[in-house]
């Protein structure tokens, strides 16, 4: 509200050539956790959108990949109080599908 930077991410290469940007982003009903997916601006793995969150009371960032698997959709969806839904790799037929995915719903606030 007062315009105070929180918290800063560096998501360039260690060359400086490339790196990844924000494709959506979203704060959590709470406001407690920031929350945006990425795409590689190098065209790396188009099919993986990263995803992370942003924990102000920890101050910390985490991948949100870490706790689901690989994000393959950008548009995560967001419920109250601090719930997360994302797409992500493999069905039951194909561990391996990144086209379809399989649903995945996980509360930030027990994410560690």
């Amino acid at each position: 509200m007062k315009g105070t930077i929180l918290a800063t991410k560096d998501f360039k290469s260690p060359d400086g050539e490339h790196g990844r940007n924000v494709q959506k982003m979203e704060w959590s009903p709470d406001s407690q956790f920031f929350v945006f997916s990425t795409a590689s601006s190098g065209g790396h793995s188009p099919w993986h959108w990263q995803t992370y969150f942003y924990d102000r009371r920890r101050n910390t960032f985490k991948e949100v990949d870490d706790f689901t698997g690989p994000v393959i959709k950008r548009n995560f969806k967001l419920s109250a109080p601090d719930w997360i839904e994302v797409q992500v790799q493999g069905t039951s037929a194909d561990p391996g599908d990144i086209t379809n995915g399989h649903s995945e719903k996980r509360r930030l606030s027990a994410l560690h």
